[in-house]
């Protein structure tokens, strides 16, 4: 149907999966797979909102590895929601999508990233913005300007914190610390990294124990203390697995072998 509010299981369900996620619980996986099945088999809205959310999630916080099969299913969702003419499940659909492109492909021009950000913005899908800006910031640091991906990261974190938003707060901070690295300011990661571990240490949410652990390595590298670096890129490396974080797992093999 065109009801905005998508199947109150497929929702429970997934904000199982993200609460397991973050506290470094088993069986979130399935949750979120279970999720977007439930939410498939229910209609078009559900479908649009629980996957974009499950994807732009988990591919984005590095809890899952994007694959061709979930952009099929993006494009799937697009298709039959500008077929329909449903303006809230194209916008969920187009964020969903532009998550999972970025992160596969590694680009969208700057045209297709504000395309999306308007969108968002005007069928209601407002919580979406933040995620799109530091995606926007991610294009920047790609197309090295680290400059202004550090200028509107700084500003973002700023409004992050204080909206109390700490998902997407998390997003761009360790998004902030690899553009400060890029441009050699050293001393404004380590006192980012800093506050990022104090923070996400009082709330208990250990899903951001590899994000950490991985920015410490990177920063140890560039200090030039390459036995810390070794040693925090294992600990990044064996908190990932532990925690069954395929996107981590693939960034720490990536960077670190």
């Amino acid at each position: 149907g065109n009801s905005a509010v998508a199947s109150p299981l497929a929702v429970a369900m997934m904000t199982r999966g993200v609460a397991r996620a973050t506290l470094g619980r088993g069986g979130w996986k399935d949750d979120l797979v279970q999720a977007v099945s439930i939410a498939e088999a229910t209609d078009l809205t559900s479908h649009a909102m629980v996957a974009s959310f499950v994807h732009g999630v988990a591919v984005s916080q590095g809890w899952l590895v994007p694959t061709a099969n979930m952009l099929a299913e993006a494009d799937e969702i697009l298709r039959l929601a500008e077929q329909f003419g449903d303006d809230m499940p194209l916008g969920c659909a187009q964020v969903g999508r532009l998550v999972i492109l970025m992160h596969l492909d590694g680009g969208a021009s700057d045209d297709e990233i504000a395309a999306v950000r308007e969108l968002a913005q005007r069928v209601g899908v407002g919580p979406w913005v933040p995620l799109i800006d530091i995606l926007s910031a991610r294009q920047m640091v790609l197309a090295g300007d680290t400059g202004s991906a550090v200028v509107q990261l700084q500003e973002l974190v700023g409004e992050l914190e204080a909206a109390g938003d700490a998902g997407w707060r998390s997003l761009a901070t360790e998004l902030l610390v690899e553009a400060l690295l890029a441009e050699g300011r050293l001393v404004e990661a380590r006192t980012t990294v800093e506050e990022l571990t104090g923070l996400y240490a009082a709330r208990g949410a250990v899903a951001y124990d590899p994000p950490i652990l991985k920015l410490r390595a990177l920063l140890a590298r560039h200090e030039g203390d390459h036995d810390a670096e070794r040693e925090l890129a294992r600990r990044y490396v064996e908190r990932a697995t532990e925690l069954g974080f395929g996107g981590h797992m693939a960034t720490a093999a990536r960077e670190f072998e």
